[in-house]
C-alpha cells in the first residue's frame, strides 16, 4: 500500500486530465484531418477560393493534430513520471 499526500494527489489527477483533454482534441483534429483530405483527394471543386479554404484548413487541421498529439504524449509522461516518485517515495 502507499501512502499519498494531498499536493502529489493533486498533481496526478492534474496530468491525468490535461492527458484526457489532449488525448481528446488530438483525436478530433486528427478526424477532421482525415475528412478534410478526403474530400480534397476525391471532391472536384471547381473554385479557387472553396479549395483555398479547404487546403487553409487542413493545414490548420494538421498543425493542431501534431500540437495536441505531442501535449498528450507530455502530459502522459509526466503522468507516468509523477506516478513513479509516488511509488519510490512510498
Amino acid at each position: 500500500m502507499y501512502s499519498v499526500t494531498d499536493p502529489e494527489l493533486n498533481s496526478l489527477r492534474e496530468s491525468g486530465l490535461s492527458a484526457s483533454v489532449d488525448l481528446s482534441l488530438f483525436a478530433l483534429c486528427g478526424g477532421i484531418l482525415v475528412t478534410l483530405i478526403v474530400t480534397l483527394s476525391t471532391v472536384d471543386i471547381t473554385q479557387a477560393k472553396t479549395f483555398a479554404a479547404y487546403v487553409a484548413a487542413a493545414i490548420v487541421s494538421g498543425i493542431f493534430t501534431v500540437w495536441f498529439g505531442a501535449r498528450a504524449c507530455i502530459a502522459w509522461k509526466n503522468a507516468k513520471a509523477k506516478l513513479a516518485e509516488i511509488k519510490d517515495a512510498s
